[in-house]
């Protein structure tokens, strides 16, 4: 392991004016940080604990560095963090001398730095193995603790940094293969020491100071509460005119709403006079200045702690958050959603007014809280703020460099460069180009908050460029979607881009084509009027946009996913056909096809996704179930037909088993899915009923719901073996997971689906639990 000497060698070298041994010792303290060197972190908190010895700046400079190397990102992959490969003994050692450096610490420079390490820290070991940090720190900072009132303080201010890191902490388990393989039961045993440690660490953090968390646990419970009452369904006039009506429901339904029209007719009224024209005004000026503003507190943290403030920022923008401010946002998003014309009419013009109101302390505060509900509810304003107008009257001025400015320039310079960050994609092509270099140059500012928004707004910019360039480059010569179904119906994307209409017809159209092919019989070949359409959905479900293939372009994702549904569909009805017009004209010497064999692997990948949504949300379990189905059959039959080449290779071939053995798995849930969809149309008891129910049963009909999944896996098994052998068929499955071959015997030496079920349960294979209804 290294030593304490080497490495103060080179941290004092990194500090030389000599750029040559500045660089060198510079470069050897990354590659120690990056290998994670036995003896690397250890060392620099030794340095730190030698006041005595060691000056100021060299313990500064060895405390940010310790900082850094642990690592405070848990975006990053667990085999990539550095602290994750430091040796237990030295991890015991840093979390010792850290705290006790921090109270014993005559800089208070260096205190500031100590007390970020140890959140970092406590990002990876708190509640284990560092089950007494919370406690310890609190107890610190305590009146009865006999420890100075500085240190107190930095006791404090120490522990604000780490319920701050905690409250965004994402536990994670090591898993011995990726999750799809996983059983039931397996993952169970992985999650119960997640839910061990979420139950320690919510006890340890409810345990700190009660009292002082009242007020503010109050306001969030209050804030959510009437969010989600805002967007409740059944407190809104179309819900309440349809069922007084009784349009499009159920006959048992309808006799139960009309006990509970009087009340919900009353909330309705409610919430529509919380937000009339002459209410609306008082209760978002009460939301941006109550909730979104900045406090006296946070600039005075802004000045002393600016890195410590920057956290906090992100911490606020995670979707778990539940502090006052993201969940006042969260209340104007809701009244947006409800009433949106008087509530952006509020907004907008309570922007206008502070932009001309007198500048003080107070008015720009509210006009930064403002800009702030501006740019978090865009999406729900957009029509009325002309963003590019706002950029080239005002934001741009604000922009400027602007040298020795104070405090107040900076807070409207770090909130115009998060608005460019967030709306930088209504700028045309010049604005942008300015827009970015402004921000680029105040990556130098002297305010490290307003540099780090700064690096924020380049990189959304960045981002967006990228993503927009990626999915707007691909193929075929950038006229995707260009052929059009039943008059202009199936999207059209080309350089000008995809926007929200033309997306929303792609959708359409998809549905279209899905619903026609239905009706055609297997073994025909499709209307030639869907050969437009089909190359289009193959050309879009086959691109290659960078990287692997489950890097796709947010912005089309759903078109992307309908349009491998219409191709699912084709396959069905005629494999071989469907999947030369898939491989296309690129297709070279024995079928290879890079777009075919992108599009495959896509379809096989996203289909063998599991969702954690379907745990909690029986609807989506349903669907889900549908879709795995509908693909493991279509693919193995793909198979069996030996129509795509792509799929004699055994391990490609061995996904199309594991997503075969998945379905037969979720077998008895989809037939009771089904047949509770049948029993709703039989019990409908009236015309209107009927119409109904008959409009969902076309949507939704298809005979691949009629098909044994387990008599379709057994086919592809035995076609697999057939090409390979059926040893390097379980030795494909095994390389996947070691539980598969057990169950692709349990499927082929089954018989019946039942017998086959059965099998597979005295392999103690949990079953998935029966679905609730869906009626």
């Amino acid at each position: 392991p290294l030593s304490p000497d080497e490495v103060y060698s080179a941290l004092t070298a990194s500090l030389s004016a000599d750029g040559t041994t500045r660089t060198q010792a510079q470069a050897l303290l990354q590659e120690w940080e990056a290998d994670s060197s036995p003896g690397f972190i250890g060392s620099l908190l030794n340095i730190v604990h030698e006041v005595n010895s060691v000056p100021e700046e060299a313990r500064l400079m060895a405390t940010v560095v310790a900082k850094n190397a642990v690592g405070s990102s848990w975006r990053k992959i667990m085999g990539t963090r550095e602290w994750s490969r430091v040796p237990d003994a030295e991890k015991a050692y840093v979390r010792t001398t850290s705290t006790a450096c921090l109270l014993s610490e005559p800089s208070s420079r260096v205190a500031v730095q100590l007390a970020l390490l140890i959140s970092n820290l406590a990002r990876f070991d708190v509640p284990r193995p560092w089950d007494s940090l919370v406690g310890d720190l609190a107890a610190s900072a305590g009146m009865d603790s006999p420890t100075s009132l500085e240190s107190k303080l930095r006791s404090l201010r120490a522990l604000k940094h780490c319920v701050r890191g905690l409250k965004g902490k994402r536990f994670a388990i090591d898993t011995p293969n990726i999750l799809m393989s996983l059983s039931d039961n397996a993952v169970t045993a992985l999650t119960s020491q997640i839910d061990t440690d979420r139950g320690q660490l919510a006890a340890q953090l409810k345990a700190l100071l009660p009292s002082m968390q009242a007020g503010t646990k109050s306001r969030v419970l209050l804030t959510r509460f009437t969010a989600r009452v805002l967007i409740q369904p059944m407190y809104r006039p179309d819900f309440i005119n349809l069922h007084a009506q009784g349009f499009g429901v159920l006959t048992s339904a309808y006799d139960r709403s009309q006990r509970y029209l009087p009340s919900l007719t009353a909330a309705q009224e409610a919430l529509d006079g919380l937000l009339a024209p002459g209410q609306c005004s008082a209760l978002v000026q009460a939301v941006v200045t109550k909730y979104i503003a900045l406090s006296s507190e946070e600039l005075e943290e802004w000045q002393a702690d600016a890195e410590g403030f920057a956290r906090q920022v992100d911490v606020e923008t995670s979707p778990d958050a539940d502090t006052p401010r993201p969940c006042g946002v969260a209340l104007l998003e809701c009244m947006l959603e409800r009433e949106t014309e008087s509530v952006s009419s509020a907004l907008v013009e309570a922007a206008g007014q502070l932009q001309t109101a007198p500048l003080t302390r107070e008015t720009l505060l509210l006009r930064e809280a403002t800009y702030r509900a501006l740019g978090e509810c865009f999406s729900h304003v957009r029509t009325k703020v002309d963003f590019p107008n706002w950029y080239e009257t005002e934001l741009r001025g604000i922009l400027q460099p602007t040298p020795n400015a104070g405090l107040d320039a900076h807070i409207l310079q770090a909130r115009a460069l998060w608005l460019v960050g967030v709306c930088g994609e209504e700028l045309g092509h010049e604005p942008w180009d300015e827009a970015f270099g402004l921000c680029a140059a105040h990556i130098s500012s002297p305010d490290l908050v307003v540099a780090l928004m700064a690096v924020s707004a380049c990189t959304a910019m960045v981002a967006q460029a990228l993503e927009e360039s990626a999915f707007l480059s691909q193929a075929p010569e950038r006229h995707r979607m260009r052929e059009r179904l039943f008059l202009d119906g199936f999207g059209d994307f080309d350089e000008g881009g995809a926007g929200v209409d033309e997306i929303q017809e792609a959708l359409s159209a998809a549905s279209l084509a899905q619903l026609v092919l239905q009706q055609v019989p297997r073994g025909a070949t499709p209307p030639p009027s869907l050969r437009a359409p089909l190359e289009a959905a193959a050309a879009l479900a086959g691109a290659d946009f960078g990287g692997t293939v489950a890097r796709l372009p947010a912005r089309a994702l759903g078109v992307l996913e309908a349009a491998m549904q219409v191709i699912s569909a084709a396959l069905w009805i005629d494999p071989r056909g469907t999947w030369a017009l898939v491989m296309g004209a690129e297709a070279g010497e024995g079928g290879d096809s890079p777009r075919a064999t992108r599009m495959l692997d896509r379809w096989v990948s996203m289909s063998l996704t599991v969702d954690m949504a379907e745990l909690f949300l029986p609807p989506l379990a349903v669907t889900a179930r549908a879709r795995r189905h509908e693909a493991a059959v279509v693919a193995a039959t793909l198979l069996c037909a030996d129509a795509a080449p792509q799929l004699r290779d055994a391990a490609r071939a061995s996904r199309v088993i594991v997503l075969g053995l998945k379905a037969v798995k979720e077998a008895p849930a989809y037939r009771k899915d089904v047949e509770s969809f049948k029993e709703s149309l039989a019990r409908a008891e009236n015309e209107e009923d009927q119409l109904t129910l008959r409009r969902l049963s076309v949507a939704t009909s298809h005979a691949i719901a009629e098909v044994d999944v387990a008599e379709t896996v057994r086919a592809a098994a035995q076609k697999v073996a057939a090409w390979h052998g059926e040893e390097a068929l379980l030795a494909a499955l095994r390389a996947v997971d070691g539980a598969y071959p057990d169950q692709l015997r349990a499927v082929l030496q089954g018989g019946k689906e039942s017998e086959m079920l059965a099998a597979l349960e005295a392999m103690n294979l949990q079953k998935p639990d029966d679905p609730p209804p869906l009626d």
